[in-house]
């Protein structure tokens, strides 16, 4: 009779007790098995992992393996860099030589009143729709984490994107269409005082008693599986009917990826080929605004735009979004303006050493003026009035031209290379007939531009290099398991939250509007992308000026108020990705494996003490995309007392912070192997 057994832990075996995700799946490394035959164990006699075999195929091949289609869904916002130029254009009438200065611009909210000698405060501004609530509102700012067993130390809780539905705030929304998802990170449950509140942002209806907000299905289902008790909402903050808001304005990219296996430049070449197709909702035509016979038929030309420059989700114009907003509104029953919020900057006062610093925290907005816009221009052809032509209305681009995904070969990286409009200057500048009044190339590069210094009031001018025209930052992307575990792209999606943001009364004594609004916050590198402020920028490289060679002197404003200096710029902050590829090695050098059965270990470490961790698994020991141990790792258990049976085993593999393990490290092809050594003397005494 043999003296042992081996015992076949497999979780490809598994069909119960195991940890559901909210976005899908289940946590791979995690399993239960339940032997048909149990084993029994008696003085004396040994237990021990004999070996290990962890499936790491995701993190040592250097490839993305998807065993079935994804939805992909990427939802972003556009904004704009208000910065001097796009305020106002030279509008000249048809038989009066003189140009009419138009402010394109108009600016509410603001305490003093914005002035057109204002040019710009260089911060950025989010698109977004603003409306009169009508009826009951909430905002929804946090919610709080109550963990089953608060006083663990040694179990976690969290490790899983939780999933909220609620009623948006248009009148036509559906009853809890809306989602967002809010990850939240592995927690030891006696912390969980420590993380709470976790940060939410949701503006949804509500009635006399409560918001309409609960937790999706999937995710209600997963909260025992992740030691989660229940979520509540410690702020509800009622907003009153008749209240004008802002809403960020976003715009979805849906497509689907194929089941298969990619390189990470296969999928950076995918997604981004997606993301640039110019007319992915429809044909584009460049005669999208017919010019009209008199000088104010532009109303009527707004409503009859059926041809648009742009048909995609991340490039827009004004006039393209206005009407959109305009078809939404008559839908929806509600009056829908297109307005820009300055949802994450500060303003300074007159004097930059002034203490006196106020947060806009989305309390600031200014929108187009869409009828200046629709008049028809009246150009003068050359050589006089006697010829004149007209041109189609006056836009503006919003959004992003540029849109990559890359590999970075250095850093082992994927990332989003730039999303940005760049602000573009022609590089050079010639005139060979009068080279004192140069005239510029059609060689437009990416540049920068140095803003002249102009204050007024709450706003001042200089507060930094203008780094982009416009561009997108993402606000969600779906499925939170693709982007965030197998892409590992964590921070590059932020969703905005709601500020109530009222507005304290002007000097003169009026109450401005009151905007409730919302807060993003747009980080260079994390979720935005931009030129790079190098070193490099202040040296000039076109046209000479006051006869000195070229880039020796700095950049000089010109005498002209509201000129500036403009430097072409390659350099951009891309926003990189957590995730390393094509290395077998991650950034921890185990695994810890518990197997929780009738039988315990003692493992002590400085802040947790667990019984029931079996084995120490070296992550260097990795072939054929598996990390194995044969046992070296092991912990020897030594029966004592009572015989008893071996049948349920639960088996844990965890990081060694005992936090569970993504699947873009860890699949689900996971084998433990138990050995039961019996006693040899106990045998012998038996026979």
């Amino acid at each position: 009779m043999s003296n042992t057994t081996i015992i076949e832990l497999r979780q490809a075996d598994s069909n119960y007790g195991l940890i559901p995700l909210a976005n899908g799946g289940n946590q791979n490394g995690v399993w239960r098995t339940t032997l048909d035959t149990p084993v029994v164990i008696e003085e004396g006699d040994q237990v021990q992992i004999k070996s290990v075999y962890l499936d790491t195929s995701a993190s040592g091949s250097g490839y993305i393996q998807l065993e079935n289609p994804v939805d992909i869904t990427m939802t972003a916002c556009m904004y704009l860099t208000n910065y001097n130029l796009d305020q106002s254009y030279h509008y000249t009438t048809q038989y009066n030589p003189a140009p009419e200065d138009n402010e394109l611009r108009k600016y509410g909210n603001t305490d003093p009143p914005r002035t057109l000698d204002n040019v710009g405060d260089n911060n950025r501004w989010i698109l977004a729709k603003q409306t009169v609530l009508d009826g009951d509102h909430y905002n929804v700012p946090q919610f709080n984490i109550q963990p089953i067993n608060p006083s663990s130390e040694t179990r976690q809780y969290g490790g899983a994107t939780l999933v909220f539905e609620y009623t948006g705030t248009e009148k036509d929304a559906i009853p809890y269409g809306q989602k967002k998802g809010i990850y939240v990170d592995s927690t030891f449950e006696y912390k969980y005082k420590r993380r709470n509140p976790y940060n939410l942002g949701i503006r949804c209806k509500g009635d006399a008693t409560a918001p309409f907000i609960r937790l999706s299905a999937e995710t209600q289902s997963a909260l025992y599986g992740l030691n989660i008790a229940s979520i509540n909402y410690p702020i509800k903050e009622l907003i009153p009917s008749a209240t004008k808001i802002n809403t960020i304005q976003e715009f979805p990219l849906k497509f689907t990826i194929d089941a298969g296996q990619y390189s990470p430049t296969e999928m950076a070449d995918l997604i981004t080929a997606k993301m640039n197709d110019v007319e992915f909702n429809g044909n584009v035509n460049d005669n999208y605004i017919a010019a009209g016979s008199t000088e104010n038929a532009g109303g009527d030309r707004l409503n009859n735009m059926v041809n648009y420059p742009v048909n995609a989700p991340f490039l827009t114009t004004v006039l393209q979004n206005e009407q959109k907003l305009k078809a939404e509104g008559v839908a929806s029953g509600d009056t829908l303006d297109q307005v820009f919020v300055n949802a994450t900057g500060y303003s300074k006062a007159s004097s930059l050493t002034d203490t006196a610093i106020k947060n806009r925290n989305g309390n600031y907005w200014f929108k187009y003026n869409i009828q200046q816009m629709l008049k028809e221009r009246k150009v003068f052809a050359s050589p006089g009035p006697s010829t004149s032509y007209t041109q189609p209305s006056l836009d503006v681009f919003i959004g992003t031209n540029q849109l990559e995904m890359a590999y970075d070969e250095g850093s082992a990286k994927l990332k989003f290379a730039i999303q940005h409009f760049p602000i573009y200057a022609n590089d050079t500048f010639t005139n060979p007939v009068l080279p004192a009044t140069p005239v510029s190339n059609n060689d437009a590069k990416p540049s920068v531009c140095f803003n002249p210094t102009i204050s007024d009031g709450d706003f001042h001018v200089n507060t930094g290099l203008p780094l982009a025209y416009s561009g997108i930052a993402w606000t969600n992307l779906e499925p939170p398991n693709f982007w965030n575990n197998i892409l590992g792209f964590t921070t590059a999606h932020q969703g905005a939250n709601t500020n109530q943001g009222f507005m304290p009364a002007t000097s003169g004594g009026a109450v401005p509007d009151i905007a409730n609004s919302f807060e993003l916050e747009l980080v260079d590198g994390v979720n935005i992308t931009s030129a790079f402020p190098g070193l490099d920028l202040p040296v000039v490289k076109q046209g000479a000026r006051f006869n000195i060679p070229l880039y020796e002197a700095p950049p000089i404003a010109p005498a002209l108020v509201g000129a500036q200096t403009f430097v072409s710029t390659d350099d951009t902050t891309s926003i990189y990705s957590a995730r390393t590829w094509n290395t077998a090695l991650a950034d921890e050098g185990y695994f810890l494996v518990d197997v929780a059965c009738n039988f315990q270990q003692n493992l002590v470490g400085q802040s947790i003490t667990t019984s029931n961790t079996q084995s120490i698994v070296n992550r260097y020991y990795s072939a054929n995309s598996f990390t194995s141990d044969q046992g070296a790792g092991s912990i020897v258990y030594t029966h004592q007392g009572e015989p008893t049976m071996l049948s349920n085993f639960s088996v844990q593999v965890r990081n060694p912070d005992r936090s569970f393990i993504d699947s873009h490290i860890l699949q689900n092809d996971n084998t433990i192997f138990v050995e039961v050594v019996k006693n040899q003397s106990t045998n012998s005494i038996r026979n």
